[in-house]
């Protein structure tokens, strides 16, 4: 594909209609996730953000802007911190793609955050 003149714009809109749907559910979901996995807020919007995309890596620029944090070091950090609470094999980075979840801690997430399918 080639680029358009409007990618540009259409590419703020879009992150500025995600800011605005992740602000309305930031209360509720993340909070949930946050007391699941015992982690910070960005370290709940990065987990989240990861297990939303399926298995497609998200780029480190994006998961940089939507958590809110400072530069690549700080998102490693909170990898690691997410890695503890999901497992090490949950998160992993592809070259150049960004992070994504595996199956195994899709599994973990989706464990953590919904305990009534762990007894079941």
């Amino acid at each position: 594909m080639g680029h358009c003149a409007n990618c540009d714009a259409l590419r703020e809109r879009v992150a500025r209609l995600e800011r605005e749907v992740g602000q309305r559910h930031r209360d509720g979901e993340i909070v949930a996730i946050m007391d699941a996995l015992n982690v910070s807020m960005s370290t709940a919007i990065i987990v989240s953000m990861l297990y939303v995309a399926g298995g497609e890596p998200v780029a480190q620029e994006r998961l940089i802007e939507r958590a809110n944090i400072a530069n690549n070091v700080v998102l490693r950090t909170l990898i690691v911190r997410a890695r503890v609470s999901l497992g090490q094999r949950a998160i992993k980075c592809e070259y150049r793609m960004g992070y994504f979840m595996t199956p195994e801690g899709r599994a973990a997430f989706r464990a953590a955050t919904q305990p009534t399918a762990r007894a079941a």
